[in-house]
C-alpha cells in the first residue's frame, strides 16, 4: 500500500446524531470518548471501526494505533481543555506519556456537531 497504489478500504461514517453517540458539552476528556466510541468500543447499536486499538489510557490522555503492520504509528491525544486539547504523532510510544515523536504535538479545539471518518 502507498500514495501510488492505495488500498481500498471500507468507510464507515460516525456522526454526533446517531442513536447514542457521546456528546460534546464542553467537559474535558469527552473527545477521547467520542474516539474511544468510534474505534474502540462503539456506542449504542453502533460497531466500533475494525482495526484500531488504544494501547495506553490515562485520565484524559489516550493513544490510539492502528493494528495494520504498515500503519504502525500511534497517535497520542490529551483531552484536558474543555473543547480540545493536543494531539501528536508518535513512531512508537511505551506509555500514555513516553515515546519517538513523529511530529511536534498540535493544539486543536472543536465544536458542536462532529464526524469522523477513520482512513
Amino acid at each position: 500500500m502507498s500514495i501510488q497504489n492505495p488500498t481500498q478500504m471500507p468507510v464507515k461514517v460516525f456522526s454526533s446524531e446517531d442513536t447514542d453517540a457521546p456528546q460534546l458539552t464542553g467537559l474535558p476528556g469527552e473527545i477521547k470518548t467520542i474516539y474511544k466510541g468510534c474505534l474502540i468500543n462503539g456506542y449504542g447499536s453502533t460497531t466500533p471501526q475494525p482495526g484500531w486499538e488504544m494501547p495506553f489510557e490515562d485520565n484524559d490522555k489516550a493513544v490510539f494505533r492502528s493494528t495494520n503492520p504498515q500503519s504502525p504509528h500511534s497517535y497520542r491525544m490529551n483531552n484536558n481543555l474543555a473543547y480540545g486539547g493536543t494531539l501528536g504523532a508518535y513512531y512508537s510510544m511505551t506509555d500514555v506519556d513516553t515515546g519517538d515523536a513523529w511530529n511536534t504535538p498540535s493544539t486543536w479545539d472543536a465544536r458542536s456537531t462532529y464526524s469522523f471518518t477513520p482512513l
